[in-house]
């Protein structure tokens, strides 16, 4: 887009210089010898060079024109220029570039400079060239940026050169097109009208496509609307695109504003949207980092789907241009798995950790309490605590989860007593289908499930048969029984409390039995023994005694 530009600006500066050849004609150009009535000045091959310090600024050649009277003007009226080729040399001898056209009008009442048909332009970039030699750029040179257009008008008293004719051009990695365009010099602005399409070569190929694109040399930035860049495996779009450069042209950052959208199709495709996206590069057009705000929700598909939300993402590139760390920040809700086999985060913030751009490693909430909402068949499981430290398989899969301090679970399964267990902190494995397969809830654990409360020092989870097993001085208390042993195992499926070691079972608010029989006094009763198996559904407790 900035070749079209130098393009416009040199047919600005050959409009003032095709302006002083026609005046000074006489000078450079055989005349014919006989001139029809109606054309006040001819000439045949000529050429005008202008040179600075010995080297060669520019050079026009023409192979012929007409300069047509004017009633009531001595200087002569339009002037038609054919088969023109204007080469124009860079200060330092080190690049050339060469615009020809078939026809060129010049009128100097209204100071345009019109191009009748098609215009090529070739801009030849960091190339040794012979300034003295007259000669165009290399046609093999890789480097060359080719333009194509027609219709060029440039009025030399507003400094505007523009078009509504299609432009092609053509340069090293790429090739594009538009449909109109406008240079204004004074504001050192282009605009290209309309259907702008841009379609790249390179190893990461692309068709990028706009409404309409402005380029401006201050602040140098382009700007493109509506605009959408296709690649193979992806699609992006914004209403908005805007590109700042450095001053060596090399791209500082890129913004999108306004439907931000990203979506790669496919089973295992995704989709990102949110209201605006910035991306930063470093000098060598790598991606340092980037940020998406105002609100990101996305979704990925495949065989283990997840979608999702926040208020903002950022994201820190490493080598080659992968995602090295990610953070999404402001009200954090993330779900991965099927309706039935789910898990969901809820955060403050999150860290997630990346190797070489896909691989997941590790993920860390922070900035406030987090919850993990487990969904397994019928039972809904919940899991919060200050903060959550996950880890992953080299599958992207969840494998382990860590949270600590305050830990706190709740399982709620429809017909049964809510199951509340707390504990320092909680650690959970999952299987390879994501699910929960056991759970360590460490220092302080206690727990809750309808009349029936339990205390330890720790206790691990079981989830195929749904039992807790309490180790550190375990103590249950149900419905006035109060049990404690070595260690205690509570298993919801079988409604069982198992003990073992040094049981003790203490049995309160016992009625007194008439006639005075055996255990028929209202005292608290104690019963010992080496192991116990007391049943919620039978209500029949069966001690064992080691010999």
């Amino acid at each position: 887009m900035f070749a079209v530009g130098a393009v416009l600006a040199a047919l600005i500066a050959a409009g003032f210089y095709l302006r002083n050849i026609i005046e000074s004609s006489t000078t450079v150009a055989r005349i014919p010898a006989r001139i029809p009535e109606n054309i006040a000045r001819s000439g045949k091959g000529f050429t005008y060079s202008q040179s600075e310090g010995g080297r060669t600024l520019f050079t026009i050649h023409a192979a012929n024109f007409q300069q047509y009277k004017t009633a009531g003007r001595a200087e002569g009226g339009k002037a038609e220029l054919h088969d023109v080729s204007i080469i124009v040399y860079g200060r330092q001898d080190n690049r050339s570039d060469q615009i020809y056209g078939s026809d060129f009008v010049y009128d100097p009442e209204s100071g345009d400079v019109t191009a009748n048909g098609e215009v090529r332009i070739d801009l030849q970039a960091d190339a040794t060239v012979n300034a003295t030699a007259g000669q165009g750029p290399p046609a093999d040179n890789q480097n060359l940026i080719h333009v194509k257009t027609s219709g060029l008008t440039f009025n030399r008293k507003s400094g505007v050169a523009s078009t509504k004719e299609r432009i092609e051009f053509r340069i090293p990695g790429a090739s594009g097109s538009a449909l109109g365009a406008r240079y204004d010099s004074h504001d050192s602005v282009l605009t290209l009208r309309s259907a702008v399409k841009v379609v790249t070569t390179e190893k990461q190929k692309a068709t990028i496509t706009g409404r309409s694109a402005s380029i401006q040399r201050d602040p140098r930035q382009i700007v493109l609307q509506g605009a959408r860049v296709e690649q193979p495996k992806r699609t992006m779009s914004a209403d908005k695109v805007t590109i700042l450069l450095r001053e060596d042209s090399s791209v500082e950052s890129i913004s999108g504003a306004g439907n931000v959208h990203a979506v790669q199709p496919g089973p295992d495709g995704f989709e990102v949207n949110s209201p605006q996206a910035d991306l930063f590069l470093a000098g060598d057009n790598q991606a340092q980092s980037a940020v998406i705000s105002g609100g990101v929700t996305f979704e990925r598909r495949g065989d283990s789907p997840a979608h999702g939300r926040a208020g903002k993402i950022l994201l820190t590139f490493g080598r080659g241009g992968k995602v090295s760390h990610a953070k999404a920040v402001d009200a954090v809700d993330v779900t991965q798995g099927l309706a039935d086999r789910s898990q969901e985060l809820k955060a403050s913030a999150l860290d997630l950790f990346m190797r070489n751009g896909r691989r997941l490693e590790k993920a860390v909430t922070s900035s406030g309490r987090a919850e993990i909402l487990v969904a397994q068949q019928a039972t809904r499981t919940s899991i919060s605590a200050g903060h959550f430290e996950a880890y992953f398989t080299g599958q992207n899969q969840l494998s382990r989860v860590t949270g600590s301090p305050d830990a706190k679970l709740i399982s709620k399964t429809p017909g049964q007593p809510d199951r509340v267990a707390g504990a320092h902190q909680f650690t959970a494995h999952f299987d390879h289908q994501g699910q929960i397969s056991s759970a360590q809830l460490q220092g302080n654990f206690q727990y809750r499930e309808g009349q029936r409360t339990a205390t330890a020092t720790q206790a691990h989870f079981n989830v195929a048969d749904e039992s807790y097993t309490l180790t550190g001085s375990p103590r249950v208390v149900d419905s006035g029984v109060a049990l404690a042993a070595d260690t205690i195992t509570l298993n919801r499926q079988a409604g069982t409390a198992n003990g073992k070691g040094n049981v003790k079972t203490t049995y309160n608010n016992l009625r007194a039995a008439p006639n005075g029989a055996m255990l028929g006094a209202s005292e608290p009763i104690h019963v010992t023994g080496s192991s116990v198996t007391a049943s919620q559904n039978t209500g029949v407790a069966v001690y064992t005694m080691a010999r």
